[in-house]
């Protein structure tokens, strides 16, 4: 009895794995229009402070008209809350100017500071959009690790200026040399080195950039997964 029931629950799952079903959107574009109108005239109006409930306004809007499988979307967050944290970005950005005038190094300190920060912000900001979506009563959730963030945010982007840069010197240490003893044998002319060293430096930031891109692809497949 147990084996049957555990191979009918096996069928069961691998037909509802099997199952595609298409991605129906309801909205229309007159609706969208005049929501849009209402919330740029009132963000205006309200010199931003209206931003926020515009923004859940419309993530709603899509949201609720976009159906899979007979069910539709929601949006569950609050306004309030994304207005508070973003009235916190305008406090920081004041603090920003006012560091300014105040001393040059607390304007590189804040500088700094927010550029380490910047991909916890953006995890926070990801994660909190995954978690105030739901499909049928079930919270979405944004599940990864925050060194993983770091490195493929910040330190991938770094490695490949720092390669870049490497490269394009060393290749034009290359092109020196090669240049110095052609002069001494008559060899290529300047010119002709010139246009080769253009197109290797390309060449060879291209090949850095696929090779950085391709690591940032797998890695973030492997460690930031939607749940």
């Amino acid at each position: 009895m147990e084996k049957t029931t555990n191979s009918y629950l096996n069928i069961e799952k691998e037909n509802l794995c099997s199952e595609t079903h298409p991605v129906i959107f309801h909205g229309k574009k007159s609706e969208y229009f005049l929501i849009w109108l209402v919330n740029l005239l009132l963000t205006i109006i309200t010199l931003g402070v209206y931003s926020a409930w515009a923004t859940v306004r419309t993530r709603r809007y899509f949201l609720g008209n976009t159906e899979i499988n007979g069910s539709r979307f929601e949006y569950h967050a609050s306004a309030f809350r994304i207005f508070l944290t973003r009235l916190i970005i305008v406090v920081l950005l004041v603090l920003f100017i006012v560091s300014e005038y105040i001393h040059v190094g607390f304007k590189y300190a804040f500088l700094a500071t927010l550029f380490l920060l910047t991909p916890y912000f953006l995890v926070r900001s990801w994660r909190f959009n995954a978690i105030m979506t739901s499909y049928r009563n079930v919270r979405f959730n944004f599940q990864t690790n925050y060194s993983k963030a770091y490195w493929i945010i910040l330190l991938l982007p770094f490695l490949l200026i720092v390669a870049s840069i490497v490269s394009v010197y060393g290749i034009g240490s290359v092109i020196s040399i090669i240049n110095t003893i052609n002069q001494r044998n008559n060899g290529y002319s300047y010119q002709e080195l010139k246009s080769f060293y253009f197109v290797m430096s390309i060449v060879q930031i291209a090949v850095m950039t696929v090779l950085l891109y391709l690591i940032a692809s797998f890695r973030s497949k492997k460690y930031m997964n939607f749940l």
